[in-house]
């Protein structure tokens, strides 16, 4: 089972990491918001509301000519 058939738009970071582990790699943070807001898992990148209790708010990942896909919003 892939990554995107395992989530579901409006889970939190928590609910993410508890059923596809830790990430493989996070985004960066701010001064403002101290909780990466993107969480990537291989070539899948999770993106979270940005505040600490943010909701998966879209999967998103690139083609092999670098154009975006959005796979769940």
């Amino acid at each position: 089972m892939n990554v995107v058939e395992r989530i579901m738009i409006g889970m939190t970071r928590e609910e993410v990491v508890e059923r596809l582990g830790p990430p493989d790699d996070v985004g960066i943070t701010s001064r403002k918001y101290r909780t990466p807001s993107i969480y990537k898992y291989g070539e899948i990148e999770l993106h979270f509301e940005p505040w600490k209790s943010g909701r998966l708010v879209r999967a998103y990942t690139e083609d092999e000519h670098g154009i975006g896909i959005t796979l769940l919003s």
